[in-house]
């Protein structure tokens, strides 16, 4: 009993240590980051309208509403937007590293749990986006919290742990649609426990009741959208279109099949096109290997390539996972990669954030293989080799999350200061490419997007648009063409962008344009 309480005493100062270093790793890039993120602009534009009692314009800005609910619930406790929306962020990132810890000592050891929460510590995927404003950090802290919770229900039956995971299933479901694969390979996973241990079944059974929550809420959540008519508020069958298995009256994949239909037509326009084993030929066969390649890439980048070592070091390790947490473990990860690959042959480009979810759920294993080695150096006294490892799996994610920490430009501060001052003596109806010009300029009510290259959508804006705010890369800046009826009216130039702003052509220019 005192060994237990010994060691229950130890975990905890573990974990504490590890969460107050994540503090102050966050911190410190918080405090170096001036500039939120594109999305960061439309949830603090929807958190303020939340906040004010305007349910149904919130709505209108963004149509999930928990994540703006926590950050106004966040603003209650902190005056300033930006500030508030990432302290949201920091501890969220934070928080992830009790459960991750727990999963980990569940799965192999203690010294496995240290080792991945140091990793977990160091990697820039999981430090540099403390500084914007985003739903990854609650949705990754309600699924580990979940995974582990879930691991624990299915080994030992234990109705509490069976209602941890069911209410960090369900907040992880309300921050982002791809949460709903959590319940769907717990359910696989408990199924074929129930099966196979007999002698827990009747535990099982009944922790199971508790997952009727998820199809009564998706029925709730229907209801209300049909019902009260909230705006976007019923994104259920968006999931379907956003993986191609529906396309909007235009069949199966059709992204896909439009873009492959595209290259099928350059093809024929190229030499050789109209030969066998010509390269675009080759590229349709193969696009969805080449996708695949692609993800792996990302994903290679994401969990930083050291890190990918520690990982592949596990396929040469005798430890193994216990069978329940095994499958419940391998059906949660094999199906968001294939989300991930759907989404990405639907849509042709997915986004990094996407693995942060993957690569936070390999680092359990990156963790035991690296407190393997480091107990290998210790019992072999092998100093200089420990202090080797230890500067090559932790010290250069470190030092890479200290090399891309800071340096933000602010041009699109400057630019939003005077569009500001701007629109303080002059009325006009604007549209942008980027929601952070009218975000940091104070007008949140303007928070809409306009895409420069889309000359069809400025015309059609045309009779009502009269101002256009344009936040682009340097090369892209230089290579936009002429916008017919718009003239330049002021140009900021960064070190990589450029805030140009545009405006009708009987609008005189000002003064200072250039």
């Amino acid at each position: 009993m005192q060994n237990q309480t010994s060691t229950a005493a130890k975990d905890l100062l573990a974990v504490l240590a590890l969460f107050a270093a994540a503090l102050a790793v966050k911190g410190m890039i918080v405090a170096a980051d001036r500039v939120i993120n594109p999305d960061g602009a439309i949830y603090i534009a929807a958190a303020e309208q939340l906040a004010r009692g305007h349910f149904r314009a919130s709505l209108a800005i963004y149509p999930m509403p928990f994540f703006p609910f926590l950050l106004a619930l966040s603003h209650w406790l902190i005056p300033d937007w930006i500030r508030a929306g990432q302290a949201l962020s920091t501890i969220s990132f934070a928080l992830i590293l009790p459960p991750l810890f727990f999963l980990a000592r569940d799965l192999f050891d203690r010294q496995a749990a240290l080792a991945a929460g140091l990793l977990y510590l160091t990697l820039p995927v999981f430090n540099l986006p403390s500084a914007d404003i985003l739903r990854e950090p609650p949705f990754l802290l309600c699924m580990i919290t979940a995974v582990w919770a879930g691991c624990r229900a299915l080994a030992s039956g234990q109705l509490r742990y069976f209602a941890v995971f069911t209410l960090s299933a369900l907040l992880a479901v309300l921050c982002r649609l791809e949460g709903l694969l959590m319940p769907a390979a717990f359910l696989l996973a408990w199924a074929v426990a129930c099966r196979r241990q007999p002698a827990a079944r009747p535990a099982l059974l009944q922790g199971g009741l508790l997952l009727l929550v998820f199809p009564l809420a998706l029925a709730a959540t229907w209801w209300l959208g049909k019902v009260c008519a909230w705006p976007n508020f019923n994104r259920l069958e968006e999931i379907g279109a956003r993986l191609g298995l529906e396309g909007g009256g235009h069949g199966f994949l059709y992204t896909y099949q439009l873009v492959t239909g595209s290259m099928k037509k350059l093809q024929q326009t190229l030499p050789g096109g109209r030969l066998a084993n010509n390269l675009l030929e080759v590229s349709r066969h193969y696009a969805p290997l080449i996708y695949l390649l692609g993800m792996a890439e990302m994903f290679a980048k994401a969990v930083f390539p050291t890190t990918l070592i520690l990982v592949a070091g596990q396929l040469f390790s005798r430890s193994r996972i216990r069978p329940p947490a095994r499958l419940f473990l391998a059906l949660l990860l094999g199906g968001y990669l294939v989300f991930i690959l759907l989404l990405n042959v639907n849509q042709n480009f997915i986004v990094e954030r996407l693995f942060l979810l993957p690569v936070l759920l390999v680092l359990p294993l990156a963790g035991r293989t690296l407190a393997a080695w480091g107990r290998h150096c210790r019992e072999k006294r092998k100093t200089v080799l420990l202090v080797a490892v230890g500067l090559v799996f932790l010290g250069l994610p470190l030092g890479k999350t200290i090399q891309k920490t800071g340096g933000e430009e602010t041009v699109l501060i400057t630019a939003g200061h005077w569009l500001r001052d701007y629109g303080q003596q002059h009325q006009f109806v604007p549209a942008y490419n980027d929601p952070r010009l009218p975000f940091y300029a104070g007008r949140l009510e303007e928070i809409a997007t306009c895409n420069p290259r889309n000359r069809e959508l400025i015309s059609q804006l045309s009779p009502q648009v009269d101002f256009l705010g344009f936040h682009l890369a340097k090369r892209k800046a230089a290579s936009l063409p002429p916008i017919d009826g718009f003239v330049v009216q002021r140009r900021f130039t960064g070190r990589r962008h450029e805030v140009l702003f545009f405006s009708r052509s009987s609008r005189p220019s000002s003064p200072d344009a250039k």
